[in-house]
């Protein structure tokens, strides 16, 4: 009798196993070529990719015109059939640029027809409509030109609401407001909505400012947004960076705290996580009153957190932000529990900036991270830009500078984490590209969704690139097997 129960624990315990081994099998596709920095996007401006049907839609920063360090690229869009696994055509939408942030961003309308808009950083950017219904076409002349926001853009990213579409961006420039607009089903145009969500210098900050992220709720009537505050400091005066924590100037490439604001979006109310009705725009004074869900004290990250709805549909953050030094950083889940908020260290980081993704699937949580053990500074980096400028000699916080541009906002290697609880984290498994090397950094990940809004849970894209002098670039695409 007891032989038979140990025979059967066996046979359970292999089954299980078998699973685990079955759950880690993936594939990654790779796509495009002669990316630059932000080849896709961080979680400022989504999304670039659109799953419809048995067609995944991309589009990317690629095919650069130069052999620049920060090369011009052009706006490109291809497809991946997930029955063939095979790309089909892809091809440019416009010009090329240096800038980075006219990376595109793509979605489908109610009419079927698929949306790019792309060359947006303090401007209006182009916004281009398919000619027909779910079909990228085989050139730009299977688009035509569409009507977008009248008003200067910068991160844009795009949503499915229950009461229409949504584009959530920064309102021009670094010190400007965020706000949204919204486009409803009958509607041929978007109306921005009058008073903004935040707009932190307005009640005598001067040139504070903040990044944002956001999801829509599950039920997509709200919207939860996080976002970290920083000074801007356009005069450059050195006592205004000066952090006490690391008793360092830090410049304003570290951003602090980590805030959160829900958006009615049938009344455009604003609420705090206690459900406390708030005037918007909210200033620094609000935030910090009212909004803050971590006080930081001088702990910096660069990156806004990634926002989940946990098990308990409340609001839940993956963050990244620095240690002990300024040169030491750790990702955290952030989420409410027994009342309180909850930091659970999950792994360390490599830079501020890496963009890592988080998913609920069979009840428990993956967190797919840019993970590295060197942290990455460039010649390019802020903080070194501002000590050139400045004159200044004294600068011991700042490692000795490795890298080039493509480095300038992280990059590493990717690891999944999984938890039952969100608490406690486990190593899952290394995720690796096929014809890279230990040479190639990735970044950006981030999760594919359908035109409904809905998250496809063993799909998302990142892109990476090598350190060799002449530097490859490639968008990957990873699916669970």
């Amino acid at each position: 009798m007891i032989n038979k129960f140990i025979a059967i624990i066996i046979l359970i315990t292999s089954q299980l196993n078998a699973q685990l081994e079955l759950d880690k099998k993936f594939s990654i596709y790779s796509f495009g070529e002669g990316g630059n920095l932000k080849m896709l996007y961080d979680r400022r401006q989504r999304p670039q990719a659109l799953k419809e049907g048995n067609e995944i839609y991309i589009v990317y920063n690629g095919n650069k015109v130069n052999e620049d360090e920060k090369p011009k690229t052009m706006p490109i869009i291809t497809s991946f059939n997930l029955k063939t696994k095979t790309f089909g055509n892809s091809y440019n939408l416009g010009s090329a640029s240096s800038d980075h942030h006219y990376c595109p961003i793509i979605w489908a309308d109610k009419k079927m027809k698929i949306n790019v808009f792309y060359g947006a950083h303090n401007s209006q950017g182009i916004h281009l409509i398919s000619k027909n219904k779910l079909s990228i076409g085989k050139s730009i002349k299977d688009w035509e030109k569409g009507t977008f926001l009248e008003t200067p853009v910068s991160y844009p990213s795009f949503s499915t609401s229950a009461f229409g579409d949504i584009i959530y961006f920064r309102n021009g420039g670094h010190t400007t407001n965020w706000r949204y607009a919204q486009k409803k089903e009958n509607e041929k145009y978007w109306t921005t909505i009058d008073i903004p969500t935040t707009d932190l210098d307005i009640s005598g900050m001067f040139e504070w400012s903040s990044y944002h992220s956001y999801i829509l709720s599950d039920d997509k009537k709200f919207m939860h947004i996080a976002f970290i505050s920083y000074d801007d400091n356009k005069e450059n005066n050195p006592g205004r960076y000066f952090n006490e924590r690391y008793n360092s100037i830090v410049t304003n490439d570290y951003k602090y705290n980590l805030y959160y604001l829900k958006i009615d979006l049938q009344t455009q109310r604003a609420y705090n996580f206690l459900g406390k009705s708030l005037k918007l725009p909210i200033d620094l004074h609000t935030a910090n009153k009212d909004c803050i869900i971590w006080n930081t004290e001088g702990r910096g990250s660069g990156i806004p957190p990634q926002i989940i709805e946990d098990k308990n549909g409340n609001p839940a953050f993956l963050h990244v932000i620095t240690e002990e030094s300024i040169n030491k950083l750790q990702y955290y889940f952030v989420k409410f529990l027994n009342k309180k908020w909850t930091k659970s260290p999950i792994r360390s980081s490599n830079h501020q900036w890496n963009n890592a993704d988080i998913i609920l699937k069979k009840n428990k949580y993956h967190a797919y991270l840019i993970t590295g053990d060197r942290v990455i500074k460039t010649r390019f980096d802020d903080a070194q830009k501002f000590l050139n400028q400045n004159g200044l000699k004294n600068w011991t916080k700042i490692n000795e500078l490795n890298g080039g541009y493509m480095d300038k906002h992280g990059g590493g290697q990717i690891e999944e984490w999984v938890s039952e609880d969100g608490v406690n984290w486990n190593f899952y498994k290394k995720i690796v590209p096929n014809n890279t090397s230990s040479e190639w950094r990735f970044n950006n990940i981030q999760f594919i969704k359908d035109r409904f809004g809905n998250q496809i849970k063993n799909a998302f894209i990142f892109y990476g690139w090598n350190n060799s002098k002449k530097i490859q670039t490639s968008g990957f695409l990873y699916l669970d097997n």
